[in-house]
């Protein structure tokens, strides 16, 4: 997971795009009866939890400085980031609740309940926490860099950029402050700022989302005008990451611009194939979050995440499945392909391997784990 997926909560948000069309493919509409049960769920248990808390004895006043309790923050924090990475948002938000109660004058719970609404595009409770956290700490870096993903949203842009500026100042070489502040700098009108933020963001290196930062610097390029430099931004996108749905999109723009008709409908057409297995995840995930969990949709979730070329997702779908059925062959096939992706085919070959002892009768499971034992061999066996 690269640092800016991490700020953005372990996702890449696709409507990061400066234009109206791309924030309304968060489709927030479709989801908002959804996330609002999960987030109700959240907070009646939560209220429980408080109760709790306060027939527990002190530490629940608000203003009550740091004391022994705080020290009972760790586990609630450190639960709450593990539902979060399994996305088990409700689990999520009591945890930090009960932080926050535990510590009242402590900005982390805070923070990270801003993160979880964040995640459930309940963008104005995520603001409310995140300036909570900066009241009791106002120079914390992430809940300033929070803050400014969340106005961003909003549209208010030259809010979100004198935060930014502000943490730019304070860590001038930090490739996360540089990519905000050019999404920023898109969505005011002034891509040439942009396009200094994102070729300074792209010439960085390092364990960043080049895909994602060679895409929004190829929308740069062609909001100033460089349309050959454009296309090889978004080609080059591309072929780190044939999945990234905005290279295609935008690609697609510009060959209808330049009258390359057959070429732009291959592009659009691979952009709404991902865009539907995308939307698909989204849906399978909310049923998850709703329903005990069942190996069927995990491992089509796996499979999802596989298609889009995202295998440490795939393995967290397929862990998932394996704790519901351990002998869930088709969750140990997807775990081959997460492995293949992630170029540990002798790995991956073990598994397929099990997948046939579990399902002796299954030929085109034999097959497949025949063929890849052979490609194995005639590779030296790595």
């Amino acid at each position: 997971m690269t640092p800016r997926q991490k700020e953005r909560g372990g996702k890449h948000h696709p409507d990061r795009a400066p234009t109206a069309a791309a924030r309304i493919s968060r489709r927030r509409l479709a989801v908002r009866f959804v996330q609002g049960a999960l987030i109700a769920a959240a907070l009646v248990a939560g209220a429980h939890a408080w109760r709790w808390l306060e027939a527990s004895g002190d530490g629940g006043t608000p203003g009550a400085k740091r004391g022994p309790r705080a020290a009972d923050l760790a586990p609630h924090l450190d639960a709450g980031m593990r539902h979060m990475t399994s996305e088990r948002y409700p689990d999520a938000l009591l945890e930090f609740l009960k932080a926050a109660r535990l510590a009242p004058d402590d900005p982390r719970p805070h923070y990270r309940l801003g993160k979880v609404y964040e995640r459930l595009q309940f963008d104005r409770r995520a603001e409310a926490e995140y300036r909570l956290a900066l009241q009791l700490e106002p120079d914390y870096r992430d809940a300033k860099l929070g803050l400014a993903r969340v106005l961003c949203d909003f549209g208010k842009n030259a809010e979100a950029t004198a935060l930014l500026r502000e943490l730019e100042r304070a860590a001038p070489d930090d490739p996360l402050i540089w990519a905000e502040l050019a999404i920023n700098a898109l969505r005011l009108d002034r891509p040439a700022e942009a396009v200094e933020l994102l070729e300074r963001y792209v010439r960085s290196g390092g364990a960043i989302e080049l895909d994602w930062g060679l895409t929004h610097l190829g929308r740069a390029y062609a909001e100033t005008g460089q349309i050959e430099k454009a296309e090889s931004a978004y080609r080059r996108a591309l072929s780190i990451n044939p999945s990234m749905q905005l290279a295609h999109l935008w690609l697609g723009h510009l060959l209808i611009a330049r009258g390359e008709r057959e070429a732009a409908d291959r592009q659009m057409r691979t952009f709404r194939e991902i865009r539907d297995l995308s939307t698909e995840a989204h849906r399978i995930q909310n049923h998850l979050l709703r329903n005990p969990p069942d190996a069927p949709s995990l491992v089509r979730l796996a499979e999802i995440r596989n298609l889009l070329r995202q295998p440490d997702l795939a393995i967290q779908a397929v862990n998932g499945a394996l704790d519901v059925d351990p002998r869930c062959a088709a969750a140990l096939v997807q775990l081959a392909h997460s492995l293949t992706l992630l170029g540990k085919p002798a790995d991956a070959v073990r598994h397929l391997r099990r997948a046939v002892e579990l399902e002796p009768a299954n030929e085109r499971l034999r097959e497949l784990y025949e063929k890849r034992r052979r490609a194995l061999e005639s590779a030296g066996g790595r």
